[in-house]
C-alpha cells in the first residue's frame, strides 16, 4: 500500500503550478469572507486529487497494468481511502493556518477559536461527500461517475426537500424530536464535530466495504 500512496502523492506533486494557484487564490478569498470559507474550498478543491488520481489509474487500461503488479484490488481500495484521509486532513490543516495567520494579523484572538470550531465541523463533512463519491467511481469510472453523481445530489436535494415537507405536516411527536436535535445543535461546536466525526467514520467505512465489493466484481 505504501508504493500505491507515494504513487499517488507524486502525482499531486507534478501539479505544483496549481498547488501555487490554489494558495495563492485562498489568501486572497480568505480577505473577502469569512475565516471557515478558506478551509471548506481548499479541503473540498483537494478532495478532487483522490477522485482524479482514480481516472488517471483508469486511463489507457491502467487497471489491466496495476493489477499484474502484486497489488491486491482491496489493497488498491484501501490505499485509496488512506489518501483521501491523509490529503483531506493535511489541506484543511494548511487552510486553519491560513485563517488563524489571518485572524492574528487582525488582532482578532477572539476570533481564532470560533474560526476553528466552525473548521471542525467542515472535515467530517468533506469525508463524507469522498465516502459517497468513491464507490461510484469505482463502479462507473470517471466519465459515467459524474453523471451518476450529479443525479445522486438531486436525488439528496429531493429527499431533503421532501423530509422538509413531512416534517411540517407531521404530528406533535416529529416536532419534539427536530427541537431535540437543534438543541443538541446548539450545545457547542465540539458536539457538532463529535456527531459528525462519528457519521463520518461510520460512512467510511460502509463505502469502504461497498468499494471493495464493487472491485472485486469489476471486470478490466
Amino acid at each position: 500500500m505504501k508504493g500505491l500512496l507515494v504513487k499517488d502523492f507524486c502525482l499531486v506533486l507534478q501539479q505544483k503550478k496549481f498547488l501555487v494557484l490554489l494558495l495563492l487564490l485562498s489568501v486572497v478569498l480568505n480577505f473577502n469572507s469569512g475565516g471557515s470559507f478558506v478551509v471548506l474550498y481548499l479541503t473540498f478543491v483537494c478532495s478532487f486529487f483522490v477522485i482524479n488520481s482514480i481516472a488517471y489509474d483508469e486511463c489507457e487500461n491502467g487497471y489491466r497494468f496495476l493489477f499484474t503488479l502484486p497489488v491486491r484490488r482491496k489493497t488498491y481500495v484501501r490505499a485509496k481511502y488512506v489518501f483521501a484521509v491523509l490529503i483531506c486532513t493535511m489541506a484543511w490543516l494548511v487552510g486553519c493556518l491560513i485563517s488563524s495567520a489571518f485572524y492574528l494579523a487582525k488582532n482578532q484572538q477572539s476570533s481564532v477559536q470560533e474560526g476553528m470550531g466552525e473548521a471542525c465541523v467542515l472535515l467530517p463533512l468533506i469525508l463524507i461527500f469522498l465516502a459517497i463519491m468513491l464507490p461510484i467511481q469505482f463502479k462507473f469510472g470517471s466519465e459515467k461517475g459524474r453523471i451518476v453523481m450529479a443525479f445522486t445530489f438531486c436525488g439528496c436535494i429531493l429527499i431533503g426537500y421532501l423530509l422538509q415537507k413531512i416534517g411540517e405536516r407531521s404530528g406533535e411527536q416529529i416536532g419534539q424530536i427536530m427541537q431535540w436535535v437543534d438543541r443538541l445543535l446548539k450545545q457547542g461546536w465540539w458536539i457538532q464535530t463529535g456527531i459528525l466525526g462519528i457519521a463520518a467514520v461510520m460512512i467510511l467505512g460502509i463505502s469502504y466495504l461497498v468499494s471493495i465489493t464493487v472491485m472485486r466484481r469489476k471486470e478490466f
